[in-house]
């Protein structure tokens, strides 16, 4: 993907201004989950204090709707072992701290692999064989998309997002975390990791969503390109709380897993 992508945020030291396409649907003034994902991601890598480390696990707690302003990164390693790496990244607006995030990195080493060991597979059919459209354009339409990062999100539907729990597609991203910045696949991965909710969406009635209020990555290898297929199914109890599990893959194969809290809550739309 190129740096001439428009940016999620304008970057000064570790202070971040979204830029207006980082909106989310939820409401106006609020930050898309996944614009959150994708600056926090970029943080946690950024933060890494040797190349040599890669994230395994990745966990986002999302405490309050963060707002359409400033936001200052504020980056600590917790634990800097020999192999093992465990930074906290916290996020904050107007002092008041927004959402959190820790990562556990490794370094990876060469090893004999035995050939009877449980491997996942990819999924069988590439981004080519569906049709192109804006994840946005599923709110709205094609015409009329929701703005923000919906727009800026190109999906090859396979089946389901009938706001019924479940939901598979192929997507990618045409944008950059940070503007004038090439991003690494890891991150052209982190916003994406937040789709799950919205491909897997519940409807209850009366204007009723879920949102969710955490992202959890487990990272068994490092993602690859930029088209990811996720793979989504929301578990909602009659208590308006749910569970959405998602496997992600890329064009090599399976990636991981994710999962996320979602919460009933009114949708009001973006203006």
């Amino acid at each position: 993907m190129s740096a001439a992508l428009p940016g999620l945020f304008q970057r000064d030291g570790w202070i971040f201004q979204p830029t207006s396409h980082a909106l989310s649907p939820w409401g106006p003034g609020m930050l898309h989950g996944g614009a959150c994902s994708g600056l926090l991601t970029y943080c946690l890598e950024q933060s890494l204090p040797d190349p040599n480390f890669h994230l395994l696990r990745i966990t986002h707690d999302l405490f309050r709707p963060v707002p359409n302003g400033p936001l200052e990164a504020r980056c600590t390693i917790l634990r800097h072992g020999k192999r093992i790496c465990v930074i906290e990244v916290c996020l904050l607006s107007e002092r008041k701290e927004v959402a959190r995030s820790t990562g556990l990195a490794a370094i990876p080493a060469d090893v004999d692999m035995p050939n009877n060991l449980p491997r996942k597979q990819g999924p069988p059919h590439k981004p080519d064989d569906f049709t192109s459209m804006r994840f946005g354009a599923m709110w709205k339409n094609e015409a009329n998309p929701v703005p923000g990062l919906n727009s800026l999100v190109e999906m090859r539907l396979v089946e389901g997002m009938k706001f019924t729990g479940t939901g598979a597609a192929w997507m990618r991203i045409h944008a950059c975390i940070i503007e004038n910045e090439a991003p690494s696949a890891l991150g052209m991965f982190g916003p994406i990791t937040d789709f799950g909710n919205g491909l897997a969406q519940v409807y209850l009635g009366n204007g009723i969503g879920m949102i969710n209020a955490d992202i959890d990555i487990h990272l068994w290898r490092y993602p690859q390109g930029d088209w990811f297929f996720l793979e989504s199914v929301n578990y909602v109890n009659d208590h308006g709380n749910g569970l959405i599990n998602t496997n992600f893959s890329d064009a090599q194969g399976w990636i991981g897993q994710v999962s996320q809290i979602v919460v009933s809550r009114k949708f009001t739309g973006a203006t």
